[in-house]
Order: structure tokens, then sequence, then C-alpha cells
């Protein structure tokens, strides 16, 4: 696989002796077995001494060999990080990336390759709780964290106050850590960790737990330590705050480094190379059938290839089913990510079992924390639209717009209502229906699929695009004249 790497990437032209850490050919090995039994009869083989017959040392090798395999959890993984830079690591779940961090902490043992740090006092913020001491104080863990990091008492004393107040926890700070919600545990790391004056910080997913507020806090006080000089190693989903904070990132698949470069184009290497996963999709026979004419018998062109919904994202029970779905590009191929601007195509079709005053299909999409970007039924995008049917029938949908959303990933989900015309049936919950209609909800399931936004190309100075989290139709005007034109005559 080849590994795009620039020269900037690299860092040539760089002062090397403000390098803080360099990571070189670093892998790791584990080995997996096959039952509790194995790993037993594997460390029983492995008694087998050195000076033991050649006979006996090949069987115990052969018969380790059939119980477990190798893993590699990374592999010939490279990095480096100057002073003053921030680096993002990147992957799906199991790409290394925690792995990688915790080998650069000491953590965990490189199974080959070097780790060569150059900086004196590097702070972490790893696992929740990670550093803490459960039965010790608040208090006693900023000091013994203090200690760890290598600061005097009187340089805590110093510090301490500041602490206190940006974790904004001082009638718990005397109470033990083991005590401490999920919440109060980030905050309390955080400080510790941001405000003893590291050169290098390093977080893995840490701050996801804390409310947004405190998030908000904690970004803003991480942009001023960049300011300062301070470093930054981070693995996040957020690719928002990726760029935001990171200059440079590589991309992990499968435990190799796959791409190094600028952030903006590692973001954009991470949503084109790891495709996001798709729902198995159905077989010849099951979608040999022609489409229906269906509503007001307009004919619907269906996608290259249909998808069903997998088990686990079926509603049972429900009045209605979800038979089958796409996500297509404006050609009708299944889709796993598109550009800014470009047509989005959703399809979808729903068996109904009952009878049905006017059934409306629609389509959600939420962000990655679960918010509702946008959701729409038939009805609302034509409102003149009457669908009357004795069941059981079958009802296809086609939704297309283009695509508004900021870069990131999102779901698909699909519901399917019955209009009423009784006000007394208007349904107080809108979490997932429209608002202040009178419906009944005959089929409400959890996303089916997702799909991720990439930016078209890479535009520095964002002289295209929007920001936020969707883009809303707007016009401008304008009037520009000299200062003399709008002073009074």
């Amino acid at each position: 696989m080849s590994l795009p790497v620039t020269e900037e990437s690299r860092g040539i032209g760089r002062d090397s002796s403000a390098l803080l850490l360099e990571v070189s050919n670093v892998s790791k090995l584990y080995h997996l077995w096959e039952s509790p039994r194995a790993r037993l009869a594997y460390g029983l083989w492995s008694q087998v001494p050195g000076w033991a017959p050649g006979p006996l040392r090949t069987l115990a090798q052969e018969k380790k060999a059939k119980l477990g395999r190798d893993f590699y959890a990374l592999r010939d993984v490279s990095l480096d990080l100057h002073k003053g830079e921030s680096l993002a690591i990147l992957g799906r779940n199991g790409s290394g990336k925690s792995t990688l961090l915790q080998i650069i902490c000491g953590i965990l043992q490189p199974s080959a390759g070097v780790v060569t740090r150059h900086c004196r006092r590097i702070a972490a913020l790893l696992e929740l709780g990670s550093g803490f001491n459960p039965e010790f104080t608040g208090r006693e863990n900023v000091y013994l964290n203090g200690a760890v990091l290598g600061l005097a008492k009187g340089e805590i004393d110093a510090r301490f106050d500041q602490i206190l107040d940006f974790a904004e926890m001082e009638q718990f700070i005397d109470q033990p850590v083991k005590t401490y919600s999920s919440g109060l545990m980030v905050r309390l790391a955080f400080a510790v960790q941001v405000l003893l004056d590291p050169e290098l910080l390093i977080v893995d997913e840490a701050l996801a737990v804390g409310d947004v507020f405190f998030q908000q806090k904690c970004f803003a006080y991480m942009r001023q330590l960049k300011e300062r000089g301070c470093s930054f190693l981070i693995v996040s989903h957020d690719t928002n705050a990726v760029q935001q904070l990171c200059d440079r990132g590589i991309v992990l698949i499968g435990g190799r480094k796959h791409f190094e470069g600028v952030s903006r184009e590692a973001i954009r290497e991470y949503y084109l190379t790891e495709k996001v996963d798709r729902p198995r999709a159905r077989s010849a026979a099951q979608i040999s059938s022609q489409d229906k004419d269906v509503g007001q018998n307009v004919k619907i062109n269906g996608p290259s290839r249909w998808l069903e919904p997998r088990v686990e994202n079926q509603v049972h029970g429900a009045p209605a089913r979800l038979i089958r779905w796409c996500c297509a590009d404006e050609s009708g191929e299944v889709a796993d990510y598109f550009f800014p601007n470009q047509k989005v195509r959703l399809f979808v079709e729903f068996e109904c079992s009952v009878p049905v005053l006017e059934a409306s299909a629609a389509f959600g999409i939420r962000d990655r924390s679960g918010q509702m970007i946008h959701g729409k039924h038939l009805y609302q995008i034509r409102p003149g639209t009457m669908i009357t049917l004795d069941p059981p029938f079958l009802l296809q949908c086609e939704f297309s717009f283009p695509c508004r959303l900021t870069p990131g990933e999102y779901t698909v989900e699909f519901g399917f209502i019955d209009i009423h015309k009784n006000e007394t049936d208007v349904q107080e919950d809108s979490s997932s229906g429209p608002v202040g209609e009178c419906y009944e909800r005959l089929y409400a399931g959890p996303p089916v699929g997702r799909f991720a936004v990439i930016p078209r190309r890479i535009d520095p100075i964002r002289r295209e695009g929007h920001y936020g989290i969707v883009d809303v139709e707007a016009e401008v005007r304008f009037c520009a004249s000299r200062p003399s034109a709008l002073s009074p005559k």
C-alpha cells in the first residue's frame, strides 16, 4: 500500500533541535489464543527448554503454532513531532490509535521499534480516571499527578487555585475520586494536565465525556496552549476539532500508517479510504420484482442495487415494515460519501398491513451525537398528495436533495406514519416524527445506514463553503460607497 507523504508533512526543513518526539518503525504484536485451555497448553509447551532435544523443541513449536495466532495491533508505524506542532491520529475503531498513544506514553512496550522522547513534561489524557488513585481525594490526586509530572510541591501550590477554578468542583475536591461522576473526573483530569504547563499534551477522546459547555472551555484553553507553543497529539473522531487544533494528521488502517499530511488532507483521506459500513445487499432473487407504481402512479427509477435492513435494525410487531432501502448518488449508484452540493437520493420501500387514512413515508438524518439534523415526510414535500389504499399495500418513495451538510459522518433512518384529521391525535413526542401534526406512527426504526460528507477540494482560506452544521439557502445584497457619500449634506 502506497503511503503519500509530502515534504510539509515530514517536516523537511524544520529545525531538528526542536524535535519533541520520534517514533521509528514501532510494532505491537499480540498472541491470540483460541480458548483458555489453549492458552494453558501454550504456556506448558513454552516450558520446553532450549537445551531439550531437537525433535522435542520442533514438536513444541508446532504445537504452539496450532494453539493460537499472532495479531499485529501496530506494524512499522513511524512519525515525528516538533515543538509547537499538533498532530492528529485518525482511523476507525481497532486501527491501533490508542495502542500507539499508550506506547508513546510508556504504558505499553513495543514489540519492535523505538520511541524517543525529547521533552521533559508529557501530559496524557488516555482513559477516564487514568493516573488517579480512586481511594485518594481530588486534592491528593492533584498533588500526586503533579509529582509524577516532575513538579515540586511549591509549584503545585502556586497552581492549585487555578486548577480548582478551572475544574469548577470546589465542593467535591476533598471527596474520594471513586465517588466522582464521569463528568467530574474528566474535569479534574483535564484541569490537572493542562494547567501544569506540559510541553506535549496527549489526548485520546477523553474530552468526549464532559458536557458541551466544559468541552468548549477545554478547546478554548487548548487553543491558548497552542499559541504558547504547546504541542498536541490527539486521537479523536471529531474531525471539526481536529481541523481547528491540528496542523498535521496521519491515518491508520489495520495498524499501518496509510497516509500522512496536513490535517485537511488527512481528514479527507480518512473519509475516502475508510469506507462506511453498508448493510448487506439483497440477493438478485429478492430484487427481481419490478418497481411499483405508488401514490399518484409516479414511476420510480430505483437504484442500481437495493439494500435490506440488518436483522438488528428491524422493528418487529409494527403495523408497517421496512422492506428495503438505499442511499445513492445522482446516477443511482450506491454511495457512502458525498461532496458538498452533490445530489443525494434516498430510496425506501415499506409494506403496511393495516388500514390508513393518509400514508406517508419519512426520512431523517442525524449527526454523530444523535442530534436530528433534518427530517421530512412525503406530505411535507408534496402537500397535495393523498395515499389511501386497502391493506396490505406497498409504498415506495424516493427523497432527493442537494448535500449541504458540513463535512462529517451522518446516519440515515426512515419512518412511516398515518396522517389523521383528529386534533386529539397530535403527537407530543417529536423526537423522530413531525411536530404539531395529527398522525399515528406506524414505523419508527433505528438508523439503517450512514454516509460521510467530505470537502470537494482543499480550500485553506475557506472562500467557498459555509460554517456550522448545515448550509441554508441565502441571498445577499450589498452597497459599497465612500464615507463622504454616506454623510448628510
